[in-house]
């Protein structure tokens, strides 16, 4: 999984490997903004890409967390 942040926004692009270990970056956006509410300001696409926006000063902790998420399902 490749991950682009930037100061407002990250974007995930998956490969098939990923896909068959159960990654969907549209399920992932929808854990986060589950789990920041309104600090996610948008986010969509599809299993193996997609996007979001995220208020600049949760940007770290959104981050952060998604990359934890990723890691425990790829382990």
């Amino acid at each position: 999984v490749v991950i682009g942040t930037s100061r407002d926004g990250m974007s995930f692009r998956a490969d098939k490997e990923a896909l068959k270990k159960g990654f969907d970056a549209n399920t992932l956006i929808h854990e986060l903004k589950g789990a920041y509410g309104p600090e996610v300001l948008s986010g969509g696409g599809h299993a193996p890409a997609a996007s979001m926006r995220f208020n600049e000063g949760a940007g770290p902790a959104i981050v952060g967390e998604a990359m934890k998420r990723i890691r425990k399902l790829l382990a």
